[in-house]
């Protein structure tokens, strides 16, 4: 039951972090439209950082997406 729970919160909880009309923002797996979009301009990135987000990042736990919105948005 634990692996099986484990596997629901994995799945319930898989993001994408990347751009949406210039800035940062985050999608459910598979959604068309972001569920977030932050107030933060990718312009202001290194070019890695962009160039990552461009492309998409998947967030796959909390503590993944903690530690992106530290790296990203502050």
């Amino acid at each position: 039951m634990k692996k099986i729970r484990s596997v629901y919160l994995t799945l319930a909880l898989t993001f994408l972090l990347g751009v949406h009309g210039g800035s940062i923002a985050l999608w459910k797996d598979g959604s068309p439209e972001p569920v977030r979009v932050f107030p933060y301009p990718v312009s202001c990135l290194p070019q890695e950082a962009r160039e990552a987000l461009e492309q998409g990042i998947r967030v796959e736990s909390i503590e993944q997406l903690e530690e992106l919105a530290e790296n990203y948005l502050s």
